[in-house]
């Protein structure tokens, strides 16, 4: 559901969206260049708050994210919902990229809007190998959003069963209660989950 409103929003977005941000989508680098070299601003923000980095990141086009990045692009620019490129990177698991955004100084624990970090939003997206990456490289294991969720209840509640095994090996709670008086264990059985609800109880903290 998430990968499809985001999908729905991308698309919108390019109808609003200037020479820049078309040719960050379609990740001509050439293009890129000379549009950059005419005095485009790299930062510059379509109506949704998407800058031509975050539309490369979307899009996996690693060349152009990196000549972004070499230009000055800044990582922390944040879209209406709050979220960097990071997470865009983290929820869809590009790995590579979510690598080149932190080598090159993005926060791994950025909050957006809910009080989410990319940790959470890695969670969401299921991928092990980007919540293992962001560990490695500092994500706070049981942050909590503005629900007190950690990245194990978000995991937890989609039934992502790679993301709940990643998280509970690298050392996640279970006692952490969220602001419906829930453990990520009791969310996963209120949704009959019960495969994740076996991992959790054994496996976490």
């Amino acid at each position: 559901m998430f990968k499809i409103l985001f999908l729905s929003l991308l698309t919108l977005s390019t109808l609003f969206a200037g020479p820049i941000h078309t040719v960050a989508t379609d990740g001509n680098v050439a293009k890129l260049k000379s549009l950059l070299a005419n005095g485009s601003d790299i930062n510059s923000a379509n109506q949704y708050g998407q800058t031509p980095l975050m539309l490369a990141v979307y899009n996996e086009h690693l060349e152009a994210v990196t000549l972004l990045i070499e230009k000055g692009a800044d990582l922390e620019v944040k879209m209406k919902n709050g979220q960097t490129a990071l997470f865009i990177a983290a929820f869809l698991g590009k790995n590579r990229i979510i690598m080149q955004l932190l080598d090159n100084g993005a926060k791994v624990d950025a909050r957006d809007n809910n009080g989410e970090t990319p940790l959470h939003r890695a969670a969401e997206g299921g991928s092990a190998s980007a919540i293992r990456l962001l560990l490695e490289h500092g994500a706070k294991i049981d942050a909590l959003d503005k629900h007190l969720s950690t990245p194990l209840h978000l995991a937890a509640a989609i039934n992502n069963e790679n993301a709940v095994w990643a998280l509970v090996r690298a050392g996640a709670s279970n006692r952490f209660i969220n602001d419906e008086e829930m453990s990520a264990s009791e969310v996963a059985d209120e949704e009959d989950y019960g495969r994740i609800v076996k991992i959790i109880e054994k496996y976490a903290k």
